[in-house]
């Protein structure tokens, strides 16, 4: 398993009140960055984790959309 799938595989089951209806960037299994501009939050991991493959989510009461 590769690190983009733990870090979905973590994400599918993580406690992420707190962050309704927002954008989630998580790096090594957790959220490193969040908010509802897409651009800024990826690039602040971008910049804090150069290295890592970031997973992009959207986090909503009712449904989750992951891309």
């Amino acid at each position: 398993m590769n690190t983009l799938e733990k870090n979905y595989e973590w994400f599918l089951h993580a406690n992420l009140k707190g962050y309704d209806d927002q954008w989630v960037v998580v790096v090594d299994k957790k959220v490193v960055a969040s908010g509802n501009d897409i651009n800024r939050i990826l690039t602040e991991a971008k910049e804090k984790y150069p290295k890592a493959e970031p997973l992009l989510a959207k986090v909503s009461g009712k449904h989750t959309l992951v891309l």
